[in-house]
This record gives structure tokens, C-alpha cells and sequence, in this order.
């Protein structure tokens, strides 16, 4: 990848608040951010837990 790229270390939305949008919303605004600072892309580490395998958020933004 050309140019450079923003890297999102660690994510996460407390149990007690997944499924409000939350998280769609924070990775909505980083890649708002990204695009405004000339990033070409986006790097998300999520970890290799087996519930994060199933992540609806993921899924739901095809990542």
C-alpha cells in the first residue's frame, strides 16, 4: 500500500452497549478521519478470541 495508513490498535464496545451502533459509528468516523488526513487505508487488529471470529459488527461491515 502507497502512502500511509491508520492502524486501529485495539477496539472494543463494552458488553453492556453493543448493538446501539456504537461501534459502526466510531469506525464511520475513523475512516471520516482517515480520508480528511490523506490515509489510503485502514488496519484493524481485532485478535484471535473465538467470539471475535463471529463479531456482528464485522460482518455487518464487511470486514
Amino acid at each position: 500500500m502507497d502512502g500511509f495508513y491508520i492502524r486501529i490498535v485495539a477496539f472494543v464496545v463494552d458488553s453492556n452497549y453493543r448493538g446501539k451502533g456504537i461501534g459502526k459509528k466510531l469506525l464511520a468516523e475513523a475512516e471520516s478521519w482517515a480520508r480528511r488526513i490523506g490515509a489510503t487505508g485502514i488496519g484493524l487488529n481485532s485478535g484471535n478470541r473465538p467470539e471475535r471470529f463471529n463479531a456482528k459488527l464485522y460482518k455487518s461491515m464487511d470486514i
